[in-house]
C-alpha cells in the first residue's frame, strides 16, 4: 500500500478528542511512510490530518 485515502469533516466545531485523534492518524500515516490522500481542505478534521501527515 503506498497511499491512505481519508475522507473527514471540514467542520471547526467539533469535540477535542476527534481532533486529537486525526492528529494521531495523520502522524501514523507519515510514520508509516505512507501518502496522504485527502480533498484538500485546511480547516476542520480534514486540515489536522494533513498538518500532522507533513510535520
Amino acid at each position: 500500500m503506498k497511499s491512505v485515502t481519508v475522507y473527514c469533516s471540514s467542520s471547526s466545531s467539533l469535540d477535542p478528542h476527534f481532533t486529537h485523534t486525526a492528529e494521531i492518524v495523520g502522524r501514523e500515516i507519515a510514520k508509516g511512510g505512507r501518502a496522504l490522500v485527502y480533498g484538500g481542505g485546511s480547516t476542520g478534521l480534514m486540515g489536522d490530518v494533513a498538518r500532522a501527515c507533513a510535520a
